[in-house]
């Protein structure tokens, strides 16, 4: 690995949470079972790396850029995302068993996902919340800390029993999952904890969503609905947004799936020829939804 992403990693170490203060540091969390060969952008983690886990902290950028992942010298994953430097990743990998890669953050909807757990579902965490939260599980009444780092603001992480501390703790399909996340008050410098609705019995893949900040802060284990930050959108007459521009910008996410539009495309473009309000179907495996597009001959709204 090369001195400048051992010095980054030593800076995501939980005791000097304090570095995620500049909006500008990102984090990519990494499951690296096999241990493989990464590169993200102009960091390298080398094969036989000293651990399944990477928390890869590198510096973003207020403007859009590219985030380019090579894994394996490009046989397993060989990805370019655009707008990649505004958004914090997780991502699971293995040489056998495939990729999930998924983002967070303001515009942030890339989503990658062909990994087949073997051992427990994953379980993914997105922090929604103002604070840098170290994520505590119970399996079957053993509890322990996920190790020392703190899943940071706009962050996400994902878990399985194939990786990690969760394989250490031999964590397995059907299993009961407790979760709970511990954060430090910045005044009295106090511990407190947040509580997850637990699950009797992890047999799918599901996500935990965090929110809020040191007085109410809120755990919701969500189903596999979708969820929708941005459920209305304005654009212009004869000026249409692709599927991909529409979805980034309601920013919609699924716990198990990937969202899609779910109409024709002619008939989707045919949307932006006549101004108006327009239902717009969403799905995501059994899922559905619905958001608003509106279309209109004036000037566009700065905010929406």
């Amino acid at each position: 690995m090369t001195k400048t992403v051992v010095a980054l990693a030593m800076l995501s170490v939980f005791s000097t949470a304090s570095v995620y203060a500049s909006d500008y540091s990102r984090m990519m969390n990494i499951e690296n079972p096999d241990r493989l060969k990464l590169t993200i952008n102009n960091a390298t983690y080398e094969e036989g790396y000293s651990n399944d886990f990477i928390p890869h902290l590198y510096v973003g950028s207020e403007d859009n850029g590219v985030m380019n992942i090579v894994v394996d010298n490009g046989i397993v994953l060989n990805e370019s995302i655009e707008n990649g430097r505004n958004c914090n990743y997780a991502m699971i990998v293995s040489k056998d068993n495939g990729v999930y890669l998924q983002a967070n953050g303001k515009n942030c909807s890339y989503k990658k996902k062909s990994y087949r757990s073997i051992n427990s579902p994953v379980v993914t965490i997105i922090n929604d919340s103002s604070l840098y939260l170290r994520p505590n599980f119970s399996i079957n009444g053993n509890d322990f800390f996920a190790d020392n780092y703190s899943i940071n603001p706009n962050g996400i992480r994902m878990f399985t029993g194939d990786s990690g501390t969760w394989k250490k703790q031999g964590v397995r399909h059907g299993d009961n999952l407790k979760v709970k996340f511990s954060y430090t008050l910045a005044e009295s410098g106090a511990q407190k904890e947040v509580v997850c609705p637990s699950l009797d019995s992890l047999t799918e893949n599901r996500l935990y969503r965090l929110q809020g900040g040191e007085q109410n802060a809120l755990c919701v284990l969500e189903s596999n609905d979708i969820h929708i930050k941005n459920d209305r959108i304005v654009a212009g007459w004869y000026k249409p947004l692709t599927k991909a521009e529409l979805l980034q910008r309601i920013e919609a996410t699924a716990a198990d799936d990937d969202v899609i539009i779910d109409m024709p495309d002619d008939k989707y473009m045919a949307l932006y020829t006549q101004p108006g309000e327009y239902k717009i179907p969403l799905k995501a495996g059994d899922a559905k939804a619905t958001i608003t597009l509106v279309v209109i001959k004036g000037t566009i709204p700065i905010a929406q």
